[in-house]
């Protein structure tokens, strides 16, 4: 048992060996530091739950926050950014991707 892959055929006038950019796309970002402070715990805690979906979930689990994504389960370790893009989706975001990909509005 395995997965099986479809092949998608691509327009003729989609040039298939190009570089793509990607779209810009603005997100609120927080860069988790973890740690036993819990003042800065509950402002993180407040900070993840103002942008939150009803139906999605976040908890700290030791020194790492759980976030229940589109994709399943993903943990946050300290040094890493939380962030949430446009369609209100938080996901953990590593420094070296977002210091690449974004910057201060």
């Amino acid at each position: 048992m395995g997965i099986e892959a479809t092949r998608i055929e691509t327009p003729p006038d989609i040039p298939q060996d190009r570089r793509f950019y990607r779209l810009s796309e603005a997100v609120d970002g927080s860069l988790f530091q973890g740690g036993a402070n819990i003042e800065y715990m509950m402002e993180i805690e407040e900070w993840i739950l103002q942008r939150l979906k009803d139906d999605r979930s976040a908890k700290f689990v030791g020194d790492t926050i759980e976030i229940e994504t589109l994709d399943g389960t993903a943990t946050t370790n300290p040094g890493e950014w939380i962030i949430c893009d446009e369609l209100g989706e938080l996901r953990p975001c590593s420094p070296v991707v977002f210091n690449a990909t974004y910057e201060p509005a």
